[in-house]
């Protein structure tokens, strides 16, 4: 089981992209910021998606990760990621 908590990096999190697939499966897509002090920049987000599959009771990290790009316009990467899912059950995320 995995707790979305760290002590020194943080996890965006939008509650509106937090979706219930038709498995019943809920995915929370979740992009870790890290910062080594406390007045640093934090690094670009990684997102991580987290599920469960007992109505929220408990979560697991998938184990899927991915980074995305970043520039000096935008230095963080995509804070906000979603998920979408096809009539076939294929996922998108975005």
């Amino acid at each position: 089981m995995s707790c979305i908590e760290d002590k020194e990096d943080y996890y965006v999190v939008e509650n509106a992209r937090v979706i219930m697939l038709k498995s019943g499966r809920i995915i929370i897509p979740a992009n870790l910021h890290t910062q080594k002090k406390k007045d640093d920049k934090p690094s670009p987000g990684v997102t991580y998606y987290f599920f469960s599959d007992d109505d929220g009771r408990t979560f697991y990290d998938s184990g899927n990760r991915i980074e995305y790009p970043f520039s000096d316009v935008n230095p963080w990467g995509l804070l906000e990621t979603g998920l979408f899912e096809y009539d076939d059950g294929k996922l998108f995320s975005f």
